[in-house]
């Protein structure tokens, strides 16, 4: 075998193996958080998008009674 398709084929399996072991080190590191602390990391991360009441205060105020 020539020395470019061995190292061809180490990369094609080193990958996958890299992935899956970075796959099992993340899910061991979150398995070992207690369940509160997990559950607050996920709280105190904050809303993707939080609605602003802007828009709705400016809609009620152009609706006012004639």
């Amino acid at each position: 075998m020539e020395l470019e398709t061995v190292v061809g084929y180490l990369l094609a399996l080193a990958v996958p193996l890299w992935l899956v072991a970075e796959f099992m080190v993340h899910s061991w590191k979150s398995s070992k958080l207690p369940r509160a602390r997990h559950a607050s990391i996920r709280l105190h991360a904050g809303p993707a998008s939080k609605p602003s009441g802007a828009p709705a205060r400016r809609l009620a105020s152009s609706r006012k009674p004639a």
